[in-house]
């Protein structure tokens, strides 16, 4: 049914895109043809046997093969444009799936359990997937590798099972290759630009919990975006020293060179039980040098303590995450301390689902406009042999009926 589904689907935005001259003269076609086919059938049972004359089932099966036919025509001129839809098709396939947290949470999930398996990590301190989150360490090529053919194959398996006819003609099903996968990690990593103080194991996560807050509050991103999160009503503050040794915090909440604290809650009237703290430098504003990161226990709102956090820091696209606790005293926590370059280098990034999605969708995209000529034409070929084997139904029966009420004179 989805087969159908999909096909039915790429007529009806097919015959989207003709002109409403065009339109009329296709469905003339069709309505044509399909009279055609009507008499054909009244013809064909007299080919079993003269003297037989057309039932209410006859004629009901004539309809069928007439509108099998009617709709065969529409597809066929529809598939004119089959690249066109094709190309929105893979597109709107790849935004959608980049934005399934459930089908994240399930892809990163199994590549959790792969690299377990293979033993190529140490997973002392990342337990179990839950509902919500999963975390994979990773240290070594090799996971970053098997992680990331993963999420191509599993994109792959989704794109086969949401659009099963375009599947078939793009060749999707079949995965993209281990070296195009291989090149798409390489240039992943060359574009980094940050290097550590102190070599920390990196992660692929799924915990988005930092995304959702900062969409409520319309938090900003840029090169550098530092960002505090924790459950309660009490006061935490984050803190950010810049390479020009500013302090960015809610007294002093932008810098000189660029750094701005956009969010600050639960201090005064401003209090929720999901705050969120964050800190960013804008595209291109990142200054290169040292960068030291801060939680401060300002003030008890009468919640219990010590008082869980998180922190998440992200540079150029690469992501790390913090968490610990605090209670009331604790002066400016160190988080995290790093020297931004500025300049691409291979430290510590994690290739993540959506990255995977992406690769699949600009693959197929780019095969698609190489066989954009066969890909018509095997969708025709397609067409017209699922064409020919559904007709059989109907004529099968008319001819079968013609020949069973055949009567044979000695």
């Amino acid at each position: 049914m989805d087969f159908i589904y999909d096909l039915i689907q790429i007529i009806t935005n097919g015959l989207g895109q003709l002109t409403v001259k065009n339109l009329y003269l296709t469905i003339g076609v069709a309505t044509l043809l399909s009279v055609l086919c009507a008499i054909i059938c009244s013809y064909y049972s007299r080919l079993w046997n003269k003297t037989y004359r057309t039932t209410i089932t006859h004629k009901i099966l004539s309809g069928i093969a007439s509108l099998l036919t009617f709709f065969f025509v529409l597809a066929f001129v529809a598939f004119t444009y089959l690249k066109e839809i094709a190309q929105f098709n893979i597109t709107t396939w790849a935004n959608d799936l980049v934005t399934n947290q459930n089908w994240i949470h399930e892809t990163t999930k199994k590549a959790y359990y792969k690299v377990k398996d293979a033993g190529l990590e140490n997973f002392t301190n990342y337990p179990e997937p839950n509902e919500t989150s999963v975390s994979i360490p990773v240290s070594k090529n090799q996971t970053i590798q098997l992680c990331a053919n993963h999420f191509a194959k599993e994109a792959c398996n989704n794109f086969d099972d949401k659009h099963p006819f375009l599947s078939k003609v793009v060749g999707a099903k079949s995965g993209i290759p281990s070296e195009v996968v291989q090149d798409d990690v390489k240039n992943y990593f060359g574009t980094l630009g940050v290097q550590t103080t102190e070599p920390t194991q990196n992660a692929i996560t799924t915990d988005d919990e930092f995304t959702k807050r900062l969409n409520r509050e319309q938090g900003k991103s840029g090169d550098i975006q530092v960002t505090l999160l924790w459950n309660n009503y009490n006061d935490l503050d984050l803190h950010c020293i810049d390479p020009s040794g500013q302090e960015i915090y809610y007294l002093n909440k932008s810098s000189s060179i660029g750094g701005l604290l956009d969010i600050d809650m639960n201090a005064g009237g401003n209090r929720s039980n999901e705050p969120i703290e964050n800190i960013f430098w804008a595209k291109g504003n990142a200054q290169k040098g040292h960068y030291k990161v801060m939680v401060n226990y300002y003030a008890n709102h009468g919640d219990h303590d010590p008082t869980d956090y998180k922190v998440r820091v992200v540079i150029d696209n690469q992501s790390k995450e913090f968490e610990g606790s605090l209670t009331k005293g604790d002066y400016k926590k160190v988080i995290y301390e790093f020297d931004y370059t500025g300049k691409p280098t291979n430290v510590g990034k994690s290739y993540q689902v959506k990255d995977a999605v992406k690769l699949v969708a600009k693959t197929i995209s780019e095969d698609l406009k190489k066989q954009a000529p066969r890909v018509v034409k095997l969708s025709r070929m397609i067409l017209v042999i699922l064409f020919l084997l559904v007709q059989l139904i109907p004529f099968g029966f008319i001819g079968y009926a013609a020949y069973k009420n055949l009567k044979i004179k000695a």
